[in-house]
């Protein structure tokens, strides 16, 4: 057990600083004075540090910082479980607290202040995430104890970003979380928690069996929507066309049938392209984040068809290759958070056909695309991924008989 001072910072190593009838000032320079009445003044630029669990015997009045995370010089790096109690009255002016969580559900690891008296003032928390994967809570993470009354300005969280409803956020894997009080009026008791539920209530120390913690559902990162989205805009971009729409009526006579024999096509009529655009707006009704898109889409096929057989009754079997290319533009919406995603893919495919004499027809598709995403998020202000790159594969079956309108059913 160890108190010293390294460079303008107070480092309690699971020690205990009593402070009896003096003030005891940390100033920027590696000095600790003693003025009056048990009082320890962080001064802007100093800071106080805990290592394991440590105690202030006296009331604390910070401009600077209150450090429990382990990254500072002379830590071990960024460990939970670290414990700093103020046994007196503590007053922020522009301060700052920095903890180390395992952002995770509400069992998980964190550091934690304790004041034994009043809370008073103002002080950001910065929360550094000791890979927590996410999850949701319940009851929530209790990370400050305030055994006296704390005001809703005590405290506020210096996050990743701010949420649609207002909140500053940090994120840990796919769940933002919120600094939240146990009691949404100033009181004697009021503690405050890490919350990733998206409407918290009966926060506590801990949800047991009889108290679960009721509330809404989880709070989702801006990124998921859009992760969450992004399959369907490679699947748009994937999609594979229709027999009539790849190949025209360049095999048909009027009357739906294939009466053209292999020597009375030319040449050009087995090569083929398309271009085709469209505007896609979704709003599902079952969505893990509640989240809409609107997608603007084009895309580029070119081919080769290539008879391979002709029977004497007319009826005609094809193969062929093509090659294609798209782009895609999406927007995505949703409460949690919104973005764009772009995307681009070529591909090739087969195609083997058989057109019988009477209309009757089989067409069957393979294709592979290889696709680059970039994913940004407005929420954030900032690109999730760029260059990502993935493959896709479709294929199809499709079987019908065609008929010639107005001239008859055949």
């Amino acid at each position: 057990m160890s108190a010293y001072v390294d460079s303008g910072i107070l480092v309690l190593d699971n020690a205990t600083l009593g402070l009896t009838g003096s003030v005891a000032r940390l100033t920027k320079t590696p000095a600790l004075a003693a003025v009056e009445t048990n009082t320890l003044t962080v001064a802007d630029g100093a800071a106080l540090s805990s290592i394991g669990s440590s105690t202030v015997i006296g009331n604390v009045t910070s401009a600077g910082a209150l450090l429990l995370s382990n990254g500072y010089a002379g830590g071990n790096g960024t460990v939970t479980g670290d414990r700093l109690t103020l046994a007196g009255n503590y007053a922020g002016n522009g301060a700052s607290i920095v903890l180390d969580t395992q952002l995770g559900n509400d069992s998980s690891a964190t550091d934690r202040l304790v004041i034994q008296g009043d809370a008073t003032g103002t002080t950001s928390v910065r929360v550094n995430n000791a890979g927590g994967i996410g999850a949701q809570t319940h009851a929530g993470m209790t990370i400050i104890d305030v055994d006296g009354v704390s005001f809703d300005n005590a405290f506020l969280l210096k996050g990743d970003y701010i949420t649609t409803d207002g909140k500053p956020a940090v994120i840990g894997g796919a769940y933002a979380y919120t600094l939240q009080a146990s009691d949404e009026e100033a009181s004697v008791g009021r503690d405050w928690f890490l919350s990733s539920e998206l409407n918290p209530t009966n926060l506590g120390p801990g949800p047991g069996p009889e108290n679960p913690g009721q509330g809404g559902g989880g709070r989702y990162q801006p990124g998921v929507p859009l992760y969450e989205q992004y399959p369907q805009i490679l699947a748009a971009l994937n999609t594979l066309p229709t027999l009539q729409q790849r190949v025209g009526n360049r095999y048909w006579s009027q009357d739906g049938l294939t009466e053209l024999s292999l020597e009375g096509l030319d040449d050009a009529q087995w090569a083929w392209g398309r271009i085709e655009g469209n505007h896609q707006n979704a709003d599902p009704a079952k969505s893990t984040s509640g989240s809409q898109r609107d997608i603007d889409l084009w895309k580029l096929q070119t081919g080769l068809d290539i008879p391979l057989y002709q029977s004497q009754e007319g009826s005609l079997l094809t193969g062929g290759v093509n090659f294609s290319y798209g782009k895609a533009a999406a927007d995505i919406h949703s409460f949690f958070g919104s973005g764009s995603i772009d995307s681009s893919g070529y591909g090739i495919g087969t195609t083997l056909t058989w057109y019988g004499n009477d209309g009757v027809y089989l067409d069957g598709q393979l294709q592979t695309m290889w696709f680059d995403s970039g994913l940004s998020s407005d929420t954030l202000g900032q690109s999730l991924v760029s260059d990502n790159h993935g493959r896709g594969y479709a294929s199809s079956i499709e079987t019908g008989k065609r008929y010639a309108l107005g001239r008859g059913c055949h």
